[in-house]
């Protein structure tokens, strides 16, 4: 008997040993089988903003932020019931209004057969990271916003430049043309210059169409 007490509270003092430094690196939490909260520890408190009785015998309901679908939850739940951990990154609603990223591994305490009976949840906050990542993503946005309008401006610039070089190219090839009369070499000489000048604009312009798919890693 006094073996069994012995062993007994060493597991005792193990299990608060492992709760004490969960304590303090991070956010946990104790519930039923039914998700009702029957432990949490002061870093619960600080980001959920709410004070241990408010959220002693409530459910995790509390913090739902709306962000995620209700498949999400479903598929949370289907998997600890079965006895298994889940991973999962979650944004919930503090007290205050404000949201908040958590990294979660939600592990099932077993009853003798093998059915849950309650649950731990750890969570690591994550939220710097994640306005992180929301700001780079807005940037990214912004980026191929202006390199769309940038594209967009590039083929209205070559259409609007391109677009006299058809009747010039055109009206001096007939004027070359023997057949619209005869020219002085000097005419000759001045035909062949527009002609050499709008087939230069015109490259011109295609190199800048290329510039511009160089650019934007389409060549």
């Amino acid at each position: 008997m006094n073996d069994t007490v012995t062993k007994l509270k060493q597991e005792k003092k193990d299990k608060d040993n492992v709760l004490r430094a969960l304590d303090v690196s991070a956010i946990t939490a104790i519930t039923d089988r039914k998700g009702d909260i029957t432990y949490a520890n002061k870093k619960f408190e600080e980001i959920s903003k709410y004070n241990i009785d408010e959220l002693m015998g409530k459910n995790h309901r509390l913090l739902k932020s709306d962000y995620h679908p209700d498949s999400f939850f479903d598929d949370l739940w289907r998997t600890i019931s079965k006895g298994k951990v889940w991973y999962g990154i979650v944004k919930n609603k503090a007290k205050d209004g404000s949201f908040y990223w958590v990294n979660t591994v939600i592990t099932p305490f077993l009853d003798e057969n093998g059915r849950p009976e309650q649950y731990m949840a750890i969570r690591m906050d994550m939220t710097k990271q994640k306005e992180l990542e929301e700001q780079l993503e807005k940037s990214l946005k912004k980026v191929e916003e202006a390199q769309k309008e940038k594209e967009e401006f590039v083929a209205m610039i070559t259409h609007d430049l391109k677009q006299p070089l058809v009747p010039i190219s055109g009206n001096a090839e007939l004027l070359a043309n023997p057949k619209m009369g005869e020219l002085s070499e000097m005419q000759l000489e001045c035909v062949k210059e527009i002609q050499a000048n709008a087939s230069r604009q015109l490259s011109m312009i295609d190199n800048l169409v290329s510039a511009q798919k160089l650019g934007a890693g389409a060549m």
